[in-house]
């Protein structure tokens, strides 16, 4: 711990990462935007995600990864204004228009040609995000610019600049290599010459402005989305229209936490999947789907990734899906009131063992057994979800179990990751995690892949993060991975006990599934793409949801 000291203070190790962040959180208090500056504190960085930032030539990885991540109009946008709280002027049609973006729920509104509102989740992790991905795209835009300054090339791209295989042809003949030719061709494979004549034009001009709403008193996102949390659950248990929590004793009322994918948790426990499995496969064997997923761990994980295509070919079945998961116990809510976090709910009294996954044996706890599955939230955000729900279900939370994907520091991607502390990525704080009665060697079998337990690291973005940190953390605190939620969880939950809001002897897991190795530029994130389907599943995904769900089955009181 002395080693790991005098690096930080006397060395500075992670000054670089600390200085970027700085800037992104002086801009919260009102400080004029400078891409100059934000650029030079972000070329310093050296993040994992972004190895050849420094390099003359493109680095379509990152930036394929980037342009997933920022709203679909980023290069035909001049002025990003964030906030974090609806302008009550964007819910009208005619004043904006909502902006797509591929692989991140964000909310971003048109208001104008050339600008866009961002509505961010908070003004810590969704702030930082959007803005290391916006360098990345800065970064990799400044040298296409190097690169097809010619007015000739400018002049031949008007001619060509709708024509996709035209606009290819004339890069050949620039001082683009064919793989960077190629990785355009992956960012946009429609609408390329748009798209560069539109950084040609805009020359990274970007204006940036933050505001932190005033103070008020009306219900905000998380509130709302609590509240519809709550009266779904009461009506779900049949209590009576308008009946608090207090209303039913912790003996009577059992609640377990699951936050991670809908589509693994639902599949497990489905009543339609499981009654049709012989039809699913009588469909399949007729209609050879294309699985990108080559290796499966059972049979089950099998028929949910044919499930998948069954299901896009069977459209008219939808209603008839939602209707039998219903009456078996399980409920969406798919209104997030703007926090992105879906919920779906499990009344495990209604589950029936012959129409959930083989390897599940289902067993309520008590008279009211509730599991709630929250989706992925992001950062900062997890902080303010979780301690709305303890506000809610308080000692009758029996366990909290956090599910997700990590970049792994040990190990092989596909592996899991077990979390038995957290450490924070620029503070000395740790927070120590309760797994329970979890068999590991069991965990480790039904997944088919090793099982690293150990620290992790929770770190404040995809992007920020470098090999300096993560060799830090990795040999001096033996952290076995790293992700973005896991100690804004953790630290909650700690609070909560300490406080006695929260059992003590309450569970607290994170498991993770590898989907990447950040330390090697060949296997980090921007290489995931096209390579898992997580419409299909992922099979180890699926085996940490088997382990843990039958763990909330297995545990017959609240507190066993």
């Amino acid at each position: 711990l002395n080693v790991a000291r005098n690096l930080l203070v006397k060395h500075d190790i992670l000054g670089d990462l600390i200085n970027f962040k700085s800037y992104l959180r002086r801009l919260k208090s009102g400080i004029d935007f400078d891409k100059r500056v934000l650029l030079s504190y972000y070329r310093k960085l050296n993040s994992c995600l972004h190895p050849f930032a420094l390099s003359p030539n493109l680095d379509t990885g990152a930036w394929l990864y980037a342009i997933r991540r920022l709203p679909q109009n980023v290069t035909s946008t001049l002025v990003f204004f964030l906030t974090t709280k609806n302008p009550e002027l964007l819910s009208h049609p005619d004043v904006s228009s909502p902006v797509k973006t591929a692989s991140r729920p964000r909310q971003i509104f048109q208001t104008m040609p050339g600008k866009c509102v961002a509505v961010l989740r908070d003004l810590e992790t969704d702030l930082f995000d959007l803005m290391a991905n916006l360098c990345i795209h800065m970064v990799e835009s400044e040298k296409i610019i190097n690169k097809l300054r010619s007015p000739t090339v400018f002049r031949d791209l008007l001619s060509v600049r709708n024509d996709q295989a035209g606009v290819l042809k004339l890069l050949e003949g620039t001082d683009l290599t064919k793989d960077e030719i190629e990785g355009l061709g992956k960012i946009w494979p429609k609408d390329l010459g748009e798209h560069i004549f539109n950084i040609l034009m805009h020359f990274n001009n970007f204006s940036i402005e933050v505001m932190q709403p005033k103070s008020h008193l009306k219900l905000d996102a998380t509130e709302k989305w609590v509240t519809r949390l709550w009266f779904s659950v009461a009506k779900l248990i049949g209590l009576k229209q308008g009946a608090s929590c207090e209303s039913v004793s912790d003996d009577e009322m059992t609640v377990d936490i699951v936050q991670g994918s809908r589509r693994a948790f639902i599949n497990i426990l489905s009543p339609f999947i499981h009654s049709r499995r012989n039809e699913i496969a009588k469909w399949t064997e007729d209609a050879k789907p294309n699985l990108i997923t080559k290796k499966f761990n059972c049979e089950s994980d099998k028929l949910y990734a044919n499930a998948h295509y069954y299901q896009l070919n069977h459209t008219e079945l939808s209603d008839q899906k939602l209707k039998e998961e219903e009456e078996n116990g399980i409920v969406r809510i798919d209104e997030t009131e703007m926090t992105g976090v879906s919920i779906s709910l499990v009344d495990v009294n209604k589950l029936k063992a012959d129409l959930v996954d083989p390897m599940l044996k289902p067993k309520p706890a008590s008279k009211y057994h509730v599991i709630i599955n929250i989706g992925y939230t992001f950062g900062v955000q997890s902080s303010d979800i979780i301690r709305s729900i303890m506000n809610v279900f308080s000692r009758k939370i029996r366990s909290i179990n956090i599910i997700g994907k990590a970049g792994g520091l040990e190990g092989a991607t596909g592996d899991v990751l077990l979390a038995t502390r957290i450490h924070n990525d620029e503070a000395f704080e740790v927070v120590n995690n309760n797994l329970g009665n979890l068999d590991v060697k069991q965990l480790e079998k039904e997944a088919g892949r090793p099982v690293h337990v150990g620290p992790m690291l929770t770190v404040a973005g995809t992007v920020i993060q470098n090999p300096v940190m993560l060799n830090y953390y990795k040999k001096l605190y033996h952290c076995v991975g790293l992700e973005m939620e896991a100690l804004h969880f953790a630290r909650e939950i700690k609070r909560y006990k300490e406080l006695g809001l929260v059992k003590e002897e309450a569970v607290s897991r994170f498991a993770y599934y590898t989907s990447d190795l950040p330390l090697d530029p060949n296997s980090n994130l921007s290489h995931e793409e096209g390579q898992v389907s997580f419409d299909e599943g992922i099979p180890t995904l699926n085996a940490i949801y088997r382990r843990f769900v039958q763990l909330l089955f297995e545990q017959l009181s609240q507190f066993s």
